[in-house]
């Protein structure tokens, strides 16, 4: 039973290294989308500082000034944060303000392109989130299922004794298959029925407002999940118990206290 026990485990390792692969992918990914909306949505629009601006000056100036505002306030504090930061190497006053300006410059220009190649923004950016936050969700739910480290009642283990309590964690594995799986199997239905409005309709329903990803396509990682720790809880529940430790073999030697 020692090389099928290996083996499996060997292949749930590289399922999770999949798993954990797939997470820092959609979180990175998630992070990018939000933050270049929420760029398009502050900079494509007039803010209060603008129309500050505009209430004072007239409205051949008022942008200019503006401009030079923010320009002034970047670079101040990019300045600001060049001579408080903690490191060996200290530059000249001369060369921070001009790292600052370079930096600002860049971040200007960055803007700026931005806003010319995505005139409309990202119209997908919180639909896909929200999308990837799932996946994120339930990926990290399997992960934690692959270290057993899920909340339990850890009371169990001190209410028995003897032989039952050290089947306590196989029976509290057990039933927690039996809870994904049977979670898992009504996901799957759920899956089922957007796939059918999705294929009865050409494609043309079933799929997410403005980010146009089928429905059943994101909503699968709900079954394949719960399905995969449904298979690991098993795993647990089977497998042979761990290697005694140091520890536990140093606590067994200890010699009897004396009556």
């Amino acid at each position: 039973m020692q090389p099928l026990f290996r083996f499996f485990s060997a292949v749930d390792n590289a399922i999770y290294r999949v798993e954990r692969w797939l997470c820092l992918s959609l979180l990175g990914a998630m992070c990018v989308a939000v933050f270049l909306d929420v760029v398009h949505r502050v900079w494509s629009t007039e803010g209060k500082i603008d129309k500050l601006f505009a209430s004072v000056f007239s409205p051949s100036v008022a942008p200019w000034l503006a401009l030079a505002f923010y320009a002034a306030v970047s670079t101040a504090l990019i300045f600001a944060a060049f001579r408080t930061r903690k490191s060996t190497s200290h530059y000249s006053s001369g060369r921070t303000w001009a790292f600052s300006l370079a930096i600002t410059a860049g971040i200007g220009l960055f803007i700026r392109t931005f806003l010319w190649l995505a005139p409309n923004g990202l119209v997908w950016a919180q639909t896909f989130a929200l999308c990837a936050m799932l996946w994120v969700g339930f990926l990290g739910a399997s992960m934690a299922a692959h270290g057993n480290s899920h909340l339990t009642l850890e009371i169990m283990e001190f209410v028995w004794k003897g032989k039952v309590k050290a089947n306590i964690g196989r029976a509290g594995a057990l039933a927690a298959a039996a809870f994904t799986g049977t979670l898992g199997y009504l996901c799957f239905l759920h899956v089922v029925f957007h796939y059918r409005g999705f294929v009865e309709s050409d494609g043309v329903s079933g799929r997410f407002e403005g980010f146009e990803a089928p429905r059943y396509v994101v909503y699968a990682v709900l079954p394949l999940t719960m399905w995969l720790m449904t298979l690991r809880y098993v795993g647990h529940a089977i497998s042979p118990p761990p290697e005694p430790t140091h520890e536990d073999l140093a606590k067994k030697l200890d010699p009897l206290e004396p009556a």
